[in-house]
């Protein structure tokens, strides 16, 4: 596996941001991202190919603009552009190959369709924190609040904001995983550990919390606060990452009806993106029992470097635009 550049991509590769720990320029969700999820990438895209009579790369993402496509150029040599930061990136594909135009079927469709949803970095640390065998019982009870609150803010400002019948709201990997799973056939990306057999907060909380009288979905706004992230991050950094330990986080759920509170708005307002806020007949613990029973709902990008029919074909570093190509 050596470093690869553009032209080595192949349309329908999966490309996966890596997180440099070391640089200043990574941002701090990326590092919490890769932190809880033990791996070392943050985010997923797909390569599209080179597009247009000018030829240029281009790969689509779910970024903070919603679903978009973008140019990208290497990150060396003559192309290398100041006073931008390169990303690293390792370049996947099918271990069998396959023809990708299934894929790229998928792909275009999304895009055509306009998506609005982007589910930003903080909603998915929430997403990990509540699926995932996470050791929230490191964190301090008011940190791990505090982010489930200020995720629940992100998702309502998309209800109230983007929420459109027909539309399927996604995160950067399950849009990837998505397009490979619409292709059907032998396309369907294999995750390496099926989500189904993990033990997270969702289940803790659906195990002793679903007497609904004493919560209601009423939400208190928390709007992004990054020094909470740079502390996870530096909290997860000193502590062994060990699995979910149930005793002690009923301890902390036990204590605190804040948290609990928080955690359930989180749960409402991520329910009415994907039932498209269709969840007004629905109570607190029905949208509980729903979502616990779908976990395999979200796919990180640690679990498309983990999929068994992928194959890391190489490495490379690359410039992605921000602005959407047209």
């Amino acid at each position: 596996m050596g470093d690869l550049i553009i032209n080595d991509f192949l349309t329908g590769d999966i490309i996966l941001f890596k997180v440099d720990f070391n640089s200043p320029n990574t941002e701090w969700i990326s590092k919490a991202i890769a932190l809880l999820t033990k791996s070392d990438v943050s985010h997923a895209a797909l390569y599209m190919g080179k597009i247009s009579s000018q030829k240029i790369a281009c790969l689509s993402d779910e970024g903070l603009k919603g679903l978009s496509v973008h140019e990208i150029t290497p990150a060396y040599g003559s192309y290398f552009r100041e006073n931008k930061n390169p990303r690293p990136v390792y370049i996947r594909r099918m271990l069998i190959p396959v023809e990708k135009n299934p894929v790229m079927k998928a792909a275009y469709n999304y895009i055509e369709q306009d998506e609005p949803y982007d589910i930003p970095g903080l909603v998915m640390v929430g997403l990990i924190l509540l699926y995932r065998d996470c050791p929230v019982h490191l964190l301090p009870v008011s940190l791990i609040s505090k982010i489930f609150a200020m995720g629940a803010t992100i998702l309502d400002n998309f209800i109230q904001q983007y929420l459109h019948p027909g539309k399927k709201p996604m995160i950067c990997s399950q849009y990837v995983f998505q397009c490979y799973q619409d292709a059907g056939g032998a396309y369907p990306l294999q995750v390496a550990v099926s989500d189904n057999s993990r033990s997270g907060l969702i289940d803790i909380v659906c195990d002793n919390f679903l007497q609904q009288d004493k919560f209601s979905a009423k939400l208190q706004r928390m709007y992004y606060d990054e020094e909470s992230i740079i502390q996870l991050v530096k909290i997860l950094h000193k502590n062994n990452f060990v699995q979910l330990n149930r005793e002690k986080v009923n301890n902390m759920l036990n204590t605190d009806s804040v948290l609990v509170q928080n955690i359930i708005n989180f749960v409402d307002r991520f329910y009415c993106i994907l039932s498209n806020n269709n969840s007004t007949d629905i109570s607190l613990k029905e949208k509980l029992q729903k979502l616990q029973i779908n976990k395999a709902l979200f796919v990180t990008p640690a679990d498309i470097k983990n999929c068994t029919n992928l194959v890391t074909t190489g490495s490379s570093c690359i410039y992605r635009s921000e602005e959407n190509f047209q």
